[in-house]
């Protein structure tokens, strides 16, 4: 499957995304810089760098908004928002213009096996992709 992932053209957000589950890839400048899983490509790719999305559903600008403000996890998300409204909304945009690959898996193990793999494979930011648990 990481072949598969490897091989797959680079996609914008406007390209319509299957309503299966699996792994995507974010690049940025042609560099994988996240990972994610999913049980539906489409919605979860479309939250990520909707402007209006929470901290919980555009996680992956929420976390690139913590590192530009050195913020660590001590205050709340609704509370890094009022903050710093202006910079997760920056970070939503930016999230918006990235590119991603995908794969459709189906199996929500391998999933979870799938992403962790990919992310060492790519070496994308431990930062980014922490898998702990919260």
């Amino acid at each position: 499957m990481l072949d598969k992932l490897k091989r797959c053209d680079l996609h914008d957000r406007l390209y319509e995304f299957p309503k299966n589950g699996g792994i995507y890839v974010f690049y940025e400048k042609k560099k994988p810089i996240y990972v994610g899983r999913t049980d539906n490509l489409k919605r979860r790719i479309r939250e990520h760098g909707q402007p209006g999305a929470h901290p919980n559903t555009a996680s992956f600008a929420f976390r690139l908004a913590r590192e530009i403000v050195k913020e660590d996890n001590k205050i709340s998300a609704i509370e890094f928002n009022n903050k710093y409204a202006s910079i997760f909304t920056s970070q939503k945009l930016r999230v918006a213009k990235m590119t991603i690959k995908y794969v459709e898996v189906k199996d929500c193990i391998v999933q979870s096996i799938l992403e962790v793999y990919v992310h060492i494979h790519l070496k994308t930011k431990k930062e980014h992709n922490d898998f702990c648990n919260h």
